[in-house]
């Protein structure tokens, strides 16, 4: 039988674009799809994400964003679930709420409680639940479109967050992860997810279900991830997708994760690349190249540079140098490039 796991979020989980006036990333951009290619299909994962939505505040005008007064519905709705990933709070530090970071945390353990008490009676058995502390915000968000909602501090607040939270998880007996370890909010806005963001987040969420569940005995296909990847790029971005800027954190999970570990995902790795620098379009601006695919720029560098993590490292601080995308691995790139002479 599938594991069933419920997503209950915010923006970040319905998938919200930074300054992207309420447009949403595509299915396989969001985190919790990422999740569930991830995990094959020994697993099902269920999307439950409202922009706006709070732990248990009602927001004037909008009292059906309330998170606690919509999650008995949700529990209900989707049940049986053997896990539920709460990633909620960021909207909690909006200035007019007056909320710190520990009336927040208290809020996200009455959803935990909430939610392991009305599973255990309504499907006979008691729930997983991962308690996520939220990123921080960007330095950048009281200057954003949001900057009315959060200025410098809710800033603050989300600075120290993580310490309480979990606090919270271990109370409450829940599971925990500090997103602010491995997501940051975009620049854009200062509070929304990039798209290399929902895939960084989803790889570590997939860490945690690989130690609560013995992964490599329940899912029946270990490789579907991987065979995902494998179609894209023997079909050159073609018949299966198209091409989709989801892929790109997808790669940095295996960048992240694997590389290291396993080869059939290092020579995945290298193919990839290889058919992304071969179908994206070089654009010639100011001395530097820009490798662009349908209006995305997947990275940008000087002109005739070889792209190498010690040139990456040594000029990502710099002003004229900009990383649009995570660039490529020192041993990829080698065997992709050369060398740098």
């Amino acid at each position: 039988m599938k594991k069933r796991i419920l997503c209950y979020g915010d923006s970040n989980t319905y998938g919200y674009i930074p300054a992207g006036k309420g447009e949403r990333y595509s299915l396989f951009v969001r985190w919790p799809k990422q999740l569930q290619i991830m995990l094959g299909d020994a697993y099902q994962i269920i999307e439950e994400g409202c922009s706006g939505r709070t732990t248990d505040l009602d927001s004037p005008g909008d009292e059906w964003r309330n998170g606690y007064s919509y999650l008995k519905t949700a529990l209900y709705s989707h049940r049986p679930l053997d896990l539920v990933i709460i990633l909620l709070g960021t909207n909690d530090m909006k200035e007019f709420f007056h909320r710190d970071e520990t009336m927040i945390a208290s809020a996200a353990g009455r959803l935990v409680k909430e939610t392991v008490s009305f599973l255990a009676e309504k499907q006979g058995y008691r729930p997983e639940v991962l308690l996520i502390s939220p990123p921080y915000l960007h330095d950048q968000a009281p200057v954003g479109i949001f900057g009315e909602e959060f200025s410098k501090g809710p800033v603050e607040v989300s600075h120290r967050l993580s310490s309480v939270f979990k606090q919270t998880a271990e109370e409450t007996g829940a599971l925990f992860l500090d997103a602010a370890l491995y997501v940051e909010a975009s620049v854009i806005d200062g509070v929304h997810f990039t798209p290399e963001e929902h895939g960084i987040l989803a790889y570590q969420i997939r860490k945690i279900i690989d130690g609560l569940w013995n992964t490599e005995e329940i899912n029946t296909d270990q490789k579907a991830s991987v065979q995902d990847f494998i179609t894209l790029c023997n079909t050159d971005y073609g018949e299966h997708t198209g091409f989709d800027p989801a892929y790109l954190p997808a790669v940095n999970v295996l960048r992240e994760g694997a590389l290291q570990k396993d080869q059939l995902l290092t020579d995945l790795y290298i193919r990839f690349l290889h058919a992304l620098i071969h179908t994206a379009e070089k654009e010639e601006k100011n001395g530097y190249t820009e490798y662009v695919k349908n209006g995305y720029v997947l990275f940008r560098c000087p002109a005739d540079m070889i792209l190498s993590d010690d040139y990456i490292k040594q000029k990502t601080d710099d002003s004229d140098f900009v990383t649009v995308r995570r660039m490529i691995p020192e041993e990829v790139s080698e065997l992709l490039f050369g060398k740098t002479e």
